[in-house]
């Protein structure tokens, strides 16, 4: 898989993401980060926060 990384966060509505069922199986269906927020699809995304005192 060939993914683009964007730096802001703000460019979440150029950023596509494989949408999935409800079983989380893939679908052939892609949509904006935007897009899947907005419509509460079903998606796969990692997030990591690193803490440092």
């Amino acid at each position: 898989m060939n993914q683009v990384h964007y730096e802001s966060y703000q460019e979440k509505d150029k950023m596509l993401l494989k949408v999935l069922d409800e079983n989380g199986n893939m679908t052939d269906i892609e949509a904006t980060k935007k897009e899947v927020h907005d419509k509460h699809l079903w998606h796969q995304e990692v997030a990591i926060y690193i803490f440092v005192k």
